[in-house]
């Protein structure tokens, strides 16, 4: 529990609301108790009547919080201080702001599907891009994950369709061909409308492994199989680049 002059700290807090001063400054440290004294101070000066005499650390609100804290941190790039500072944003807004996120994370899954064809993540039977007859399905571009989709389609230079495996080969993390979704892919060549499969995945330890398994197992199908460029980044410096970086790029160079 905290100290009493903490409790008696927020005492005062509680009287300025009757009569607020320009501004407000809380202190605390970066312990346990500190970070309830400033969850405390958040909500007396919000208004919320019902957080009085619940300061402590063992009340029900402060574990509903942490237990946020816990999700938050659960997202990809999403460390400790960055859910708690998310968590105290969510604090300050007002319901109707927290009730739509709330909503829109619980409906996320009902709405939410992959394509038919591709596998890509859509709102309908089959994406935008499978069902756009600009699009040819005569190249078909192999990519690692959904998002890895959008990076290709922020060049607008390719005007072929994709195939997401979601995920590459990791034996390490239990992850084989048949957690991929290879099957689907087949299928799209035995078609016969593909003439080209380009390899996109990642230039990864995984990924370099899942395009040499591709490569081996579409080679049967009579496909051209192709495998995106690495090298040396646009605008950068050869000296800057490492040995492995470089060794790419000479490996992939062409006719200029």
């Amino acid at each position: 529990m905290l100290d009493e002059l903490a409790v008696e700290n927020l005492g005062l807090i509680a009287t300025a609301r009757l009569e607020p001063p320009t501004g407000f400054v809380v202190v605390t440290g970066e312990t346990g108790a500190g970070k309830t004294l400033l969850l405390g101070a958040l909500r007396l000066l919000r208004g919320d009547t019902a957080a009085k005499g619940q300061i402590g650390p063992v009340g029900d609100e402060t574990r509903v919080e942490a237990r946020l804290i816990d999700e938050l941190r659960k997202l990809p790039g999403v460390g400790p201080k960055s859910a708690q500072r998310i968590a105290f944003y969510l604090l300050r807004r007002s319901r109707e702001e927290t009730n739509r996120l709330s909503e829109a994370v619980g409906t996320l899954l009902d709405d939410i599907r992959t394509c038919s064809s591709c596998q890509a993540i859509t709102d309908r039977e089959e994406c935008a891009i499978c069902s756009n007859p600009a699009r040819s399905p005569k190249i078909v571009c192999v990519v690692e994950e959904p998002h890895d989709v959008l990076a290709i389609e922020k060049t607008r230079d390719f005007r072929g369709r994709y195939h997401v495996l979601h995920g590459a080969l990791s034996p390490l993390q239990g992850v084989g061909p048949d957690e991929l979704r290879i099957r689907g892919l087949l299928e799209r060549l035995r078609a016969g409308e593909t003439e080209e499969v380009i390899l996109a995945t990642s230039p990864t330890v995984e990924g370099e492994a899942t395009a040499v398994y591709l490569a081996r197992l579409l080679r049967p199908l009579e496909v051209r199989v192709t495998r995106i460029a690495m090298g040396v980044p646009v605008g950068s410096d050869l000296e800057w680049a490492d040995e492995v970086t470089m060794a790419k790029a000479l490996e992939g160079r062409r006719d200029y």
